[in-house]
Order: C-alpha cells, then sequence, then structure tokens
C-alpha cells in the first residue's frame, strides 16, 4: 500500500523524512503567526469602544502561596519527639 496516494488524511508516512518533518512544522508555525497577524487587524477594527475602567485579575496557574499557607505552631517544639497518642 502505498501510504503517500492513501485515503488517510493526517497521516505521516512511514517513509517520512527529518527533512519533511521540519517543512511541515514550519510551515504549521508559519500559518500559526499568519492567523495571529490576521486577527489583530480585525480586533483593531472593533466597532464599540470598551466601557470597562477597571478589571479584576485573577492567575491561578498553582494553588496559594506557601507564606498565605504557612500556620505556626508553636506548642510543636515543645511535644516533638512524642508519641502522637500522647496528651497535650
Amino acid at each position: 500500500m502505498n501510504h503517500r496516494t492513501s485515503q488517510c488524511p493526517g497521516r505521516i508516512p512511514s517513509s517520512s523524512t527529518r527533512r519533511g518533518f521540519l517543512q511541515h512544522a514550519s510551515a504549521g508555525f508559519g500559518w500559526l503567526a499568519l492567523q495571529s497577524l490576521f486577527s489583530r487587524t480585525a480586533v483593531a477594527d472593533a466597532p464599540l469602544p470598551a466601557k470597562a475602567k477597571n478589571i479584576i485579575f485573577c492567575f491561578m496557574d498553582g494553588g496559594p502561596s506557601h507564606v498565605d499557607t504557612f500556620d505556626y505552631k508553636p506548642m510543636l517544639k515543645k511535644h516533638q519527639g512524642q508519641p502522637i497518642g500522647s496528651k497535650w
């Protein structure tokens, strides 16, 4: 079966080369860059002006900071090394 003429679009032929892969990858990145250029012109031609004066920006990449979640336990040093079941 010839993979280049098969009816499976998107399938990478088994005889593909590094050069062919780099050509396809660079064409894909070029297409992404071209789309971003076109999207900037579409946003610039927005018919209505923005009405917002303030925004709330929430950047939630992970959990809360270790500084915000630190819970100091002053009795911990006093009871260090004791079994957990002992009465404090």
